[in-house]
């Protein structure tokens, strides 16, 4: 068997997320607008960036536990979470779910990329809150990144609608 490493790792962010998304009872509806502004010594990474309509955000969940305690739920590192607002009560996984209750506390989202004002990039869908630390970006290529025969459980949905597009799954 592998070994996985038992020590942290230390990044720094390459920029950090102004947004009106601030609190827990607000709802993320992926069509928000947000901008994600970039160390002023990068702007040169982003280069060509402004081509590409969708981008991957990876950004640090500072806010994890405090969302933790909102739901009601202990502070530890939870593996299995309550997902009260499902048809039937069920248990999930973290690793099953979309909470932003990650136990590494890295969260990732595929966001609309509108447009690049020097190191200042504007996108829509993002579900990091304000003041949330970036991490990384790269581009997203459907040719690579998109799997339209991907399977997921009828019961992850949970009471929704019928679903229009992938967002409504997040």
């Amino acid at each position: 068997m592998p070994t996985v490493p038992d020590f942290s790792v230390s990044i720094r962010p390459i920029g950090v997320v102004v947004s009106e998304f601030r609190d827990f009872t607000q709802r993320t509806d992926y069509e928000s607008e947000s901008m994600i502004w970039i160390r002023e010594n990068l702007p040169e990474g982003l280069t060509g960036l402004e081509y590409f309509s969708h981008i991957y955000v990876l950004y640090h969940q500072h806010r994890r536990q405090e969302w933790q305690r909102f739901q009601g739920w202990s502070e530890t590192d939870e593996q299995v979470l309550t997902m009260p607002l499902v048809a039937e009560p069920t248990c999930k996984g973290v690793y099953t779910t979309r909470a932003p209750a990650r136990l590494s506390g890295i969260g990732f989202c595929v966001v609309e990329l509108l447009r690049r004002e020097e190191n200042r990039l504007y996108v829509r869908g993002l579900d990091a809150f304000d003041g949330t630390a970036v991490l990384d970006l790269k581009v997203y290529i459907a040719a690579y990144d998109s799997f339209p025969n991907a399977v997921t459980p009828r019961h992850w949905s949970g009471r929704q609608d019928v679903m229009e597009t992938s967002r409504m799954l997040h």
